[in-house]
């Protein structure tokens, strides 16, 4: 009996440290468990912040550019309203100077374009309005009168070989004041 007892005793002994085993394994698979919960909490909270930090970039990145193109617009629109203006202005510039007295401003732009010639071999180019006002001036001066009614509001005058063509019309001159009237109108659009 004495051998029944001590298989006895080494089944029951197996069977603690199998339980023991089983006790230590289920622990430390807890264990695993926890830490491997606590590991994919960071990794998830890391990866949340991380989208977080694109999305602020990709934000700021998008508000940048929405602004940069708000920008583009508001200068285009200004752009926009500058060139109807312009256009505007050079349709009425013929009315507005056939209501005021014309005369000494056309033979004093007429002047000032004849004296950048070299010589006074020259044709002046004008509308028919504008022929029997500078009539005067231009016979003094020896100058012939073209009549063109596609000639620009003002006085165009060229040699008479083209060498040399001087544009002192309005528009002309406008489009040389361009860039200090756009100031002038951009100031009073804002």
């Amino acid at each position: 009996m004495a051998i029944d007892a001590l298989v006895a005793l080494l089944e029951q002994r197996a069977q603690e440290e199998r339980e023991e085993i089983i006790g230590q394994a289920q622990r430390q698979a807890d264990e695993l468990k926890e830490a491997s919960a606590a590991q994919v909490v960071e990794d998830q909270e890391t990866a949340l912040g991380d989208i977080e930090n694109m999305a602020r970039r990709a934000a700021a990145e998008a508000v940048g550019k929405a602004k940069a193109g708000a920008r583009r617009q508001v200068m285009m629109n200004r752009q926009e309203i500058l060139e109807k203006v312009y256009a505007d202005a050079e349709a009425r510039l013929l009315e507005h100077v056939l209501r005021s007295e014309p005369k000494q401003d056309l033979v004093r732009d007429f002047e000032e374009a004849i004296s950048c010639l070299p010589d006074r071999d020259a044709r002046l180019r004008c509308i028919p309005e504008f022929a029997d006002l500078l009539q005067d001036a231009a016979e003094a001066m020896g100058v012939d009168i073209e009549v063109d009614e596609k000639a620009p509001v003002g006085v165009v005058v060229s040699a008479k070989d083209g060498s040399v063509v001087v544009d002192n019309s309005l528009s002309t001159r406008m489009k040389r004041r361009k860039a200090d009237l756009a100031v002038a109108i951009a100031g009073a659009l804002e």
